[in-house]
């Protein structure tokens, strides 16, 4: 039988990390434990903020969970957890299925596996006169891309200084700080002539009709991120964005976030929607 566990720990950070929802100096990572047979795996719990609530939250479903004590992937899929409870859990069992069978997790997954994968490195929210500091500090010329995080408040001006300071793509993640569509497109106006990649999440996640307004107008690629919680991608996605960003936390596990990639993938032949 599976045992489980939940270990907590916390990561000091380099740098205050600041989104438009609030910021942090640290980190609390949650990580579950599985053990059976004298072996081990772990997986990883994301997501959870200095926000006691939140925590209050996780607690009473890993209470939920150990109550339920599932054996199998299917039993904890019908738990219906939160998306990073499920996916610490999931995780942690689809590793010690995959080492019971000899067998690499991109094997037991059936996905290719790969040596190398360019990646991007992501900005806080800055005052403007902060940013250049930080990307000397950091060394960020080194990266293919750079993701800028924004609010609704100093965007454009943020922007155009990164701008200056970097040659590459930049990638704008407004993590839903927007109001309107329109408000987004004024923005988008302001930084016409930048090399910006996409706009990921200017609006609140559920803003079906504002988001068909934007992307209808936009001159900037939109990608979801928000918008895109456990099973909640369809067609109706064609309509609002250019793109999706699959994130395993947002996705519950490694199986879904490859049904979502799949589902993207079809409405990438369909409809050009494109996926990071």
């Amino acid at each position: 039988m599976y045992r489980w566990e939940l270990e907590k720990r916390t990561y000091p950070l380099k740098f205050v990390w600041k989104i438009s929802r609030g910021q942090s100096s640290d980190k609390t990572l949650n990580f579950v434990k599985l053990t059976k047979d004298g072996k081990q795996v772990w997986g990883e719990i994301a997501g959870i903020t200095t926000d006691e609530s939140k925590n209050q939250f996780l607690e009473s479903e890993w209470k939920r969970f150990l109550e339920a004590n599932p054996q199998s992937l299917e039993e904890i899929f019908n738990l219906e957890l939160p998306t990073h409870l499920e996916f610490g859990t999931s995780s942690a069992m689809t590793h010690f299925l995959a080492a019971e069978e000899n067998q690499t997790l991109s094997d037991f997954l059936g996905v290719s596996d790969f040596s190398s994968l360019s990646t991007s490195f992501s900005l806080p929210i800055l005052k403007t006169e902060e940013l250049a500091p930080f990307f000397e500090k950091f060394e960020l010329s080194r990266f293919p891309a750079l993701k800028l995080k924004v609010s609704h408040k100093l965007s454009h001006e943020n922007c155009h200084e990164l701008a200056q300071l970097y040659n590459g793509p930049i990638r704008v993640d407004a993590n839903e700080s927007f109001e309107s569509a329109d408000e987004v497109l004024l923005f988008m106006d302001q930084i016409k002539d930048l090399n910006i990649q996409f706009i990921e999440e200017p609006l609140k996640r559920n803003s079906e009709e504002e988001y068909k307004k934007l992307k209808m107008a936009s001159p900037i690629p939109i990608f979801a991120d928000e918008s895109i919680q456990r099973d909640i991608f369809d067609e109706g996605f064609k309509d609002q964005f250019h793109g999706i960003n699959v994130k395993l936390m947002k996705a519950g596990s490694y199986q879904r976030a490859l049904h979502n990639i799949e589902k993207a993938k079809e409405l990438a032949k369909k409809h050009g929607l494109m996926m990071i």
